[in-house]
């Protein structure tokens, strides 16, 4: 919308091709909504409605994702630089406004965490930072078992050609009165949004596709957006003008989002009633046994099948869901990882229902090997050296684990 096209066909089109594209990382869902607020919030004119947009899309950005703080104030500033020329300001005046929104924007992103931290009811809060603390996994810069292009040629694949079309209409302007400044701060706030995206994907858990290099994307598409519609304005406050870019970077915009659609094997699965209602009614009988006993259940996996009332008699546990679990473990989170162990030894739990476990421990020319390999030695061994798989769904990956009796056996190192 701030781009004004006119044609409506062509918007549609251009409104698809951005979808394509922010897919490709992909830029999750909950993570629009700040980008959305800033775009739909920033004027140049009204200071009022800028801040009201900064402030709300830096809350929910608290909300959301630790390294997502600073971004909706650095998505106004880049708009800032892209519209409001210089000339007749000094430097310091001119940058003063993208500085506040970055101070205040991070600011408030922080507190906000920190009250939803508060209201979470959950008692410790270095559970959410659990990211600062894994480990890196630089060797998946390069292509690797778990993403075959690895993370620096898919980025480059992915913007090259956009680069391209920013250095070629960049050079038409040449003539005009552009302050350096502005550019010079556009792409800095683009190189330190991939590092940072390069950074946290290089974390364990990460790196096996382009999704944390989400802002980086999304701001990269802000700024080629600008310049190929000419919605940028040159120093004498004048829009810039179209130019006409060569066929073959046209193609190489349309086929890079479209390609990486290509890499996913899709399959269809009819819906097997008589199949399922059998597996529900198991999963039924053993959670009645349990009950029988008064005794726990854990439901690390297959929640769902609580929230939908499709089990009764099954009182949800919250913690050790598994993703907390994955999360937990692959940040060593020892505090809540020594309550996991001592609950298993306890067999404080009749009932624990999981994906099938395993003790197979991985290297690394296996896609996932570092992660299977925290989650075997710190979650799974914990569940195999005091329960045993007393029934098992292999097509619905679904296991259940009852307490061993007698003497415990627990699998090799």
């Amino acid at each position: 919308k701030r781009l004004t096209i006119e044609d409506r066909h062509l918007r549609w089109l251009v409104a698809l091709w951005m979808f394509l594209f922010l897919f490709t990382g992909p830029i999750y869902f909950h993570l629009a909504v700040p980008v959305i607020l800033v775009l739909w919030g920033f004027s140049a004119q009204n200071r009022s409605r800028t801040w009201a947009a900064v402030l709300l899309a830096s809350l929910w950005a608290g909300w959301s994702r630790v390294n997502w703080y600073p971004v909706p104030a650095m998505i106004a500033a880049v708009l800032y630089f892209l519209e409001v020329p210089v000339a007749g300001k000094k430097i310091w005046q001119y940058l003063l406004k993208p500085f506040l929104w970055f101070i205040v924007g991070t600011v408030t992103a922080f507190l906000f965490q920190r009250v939803y931290i508060a209201l979470s009811g959950i008692p410790d809060s270095g559970s959410f930072y659990t990211s600062l603390s894994s480990d890196l996994l630089w060797y998946r810069l390069w292509p690797n078992a778990s993403y075959f292009l690895g993370l620096i040629p898919a980025a480059l694949l992915i913007s090259i050609p956009i680069w391209i079309v920013i250095y070629l209409v960049l050079r038409a302007d040449r003539k005009e009165s552009w302050q350096p400044i502005r550019l010079i701060l556009i792409f800095v706030t683009l190189f330190v949004l991939f590092l940072g995206g390069l950074l946290v994907s290089l974390k364990i858990g990460g790196g096996v596709d382009l999704h944390n290099f989400d802002a980086y994307l999304v701001l990269l598409l802000i700024v080629f957006s600008y310049i190929v519609f000419a919605r940028y304005r040159l120093e004498n406050g004048q829009l810039s003008r179209s130019v006409t870019l060569p066929w073959f970077l046209v193609l190489a915009l349309l086929l890079v989002p479209a390609w990486s659609y290509l890499r996913f094997n899709l399959s269809f699965q009819a819906y097997d009633q008589t199949r399922t209602q059998s597996v529900l009614q198991s999963l039924q009988n053993h959670v009645n046994d349990a009950d029988a006993k008064n005794g726990e259940i854990l439901f690390i996996t297959q929640r769902h099948l609580i929230s939908m009332h499709m089990l009764n008699g099954v009182t949800l546990i919250p913690e050790y869901e598994r993703e907390d679990l994955m999360e937990m473990a692959m940040g060593n989170n020892a505090a809540y990882l020594d309550r996991f162990k001592e609950d298993m030894r306890n067999q404080r739990f009749a009932l624990i229902v999981v994906d099938p476990l395993n003790f197979n421990l991985m290297t690394r020319n296996r896609s996932f090997a570092d992660e299977n390999n925290v989650w075997v030695r710190r979650v799974a061994k914990q569940i195999l050296c005091n329960y045993r798989q007393e029934a098992v769904f292999s097509a619905d990956e679904i296991a259940l684990y009852v307490p061993q009796e007698g003497e415990r056996t627990c699998p090799e190192k």
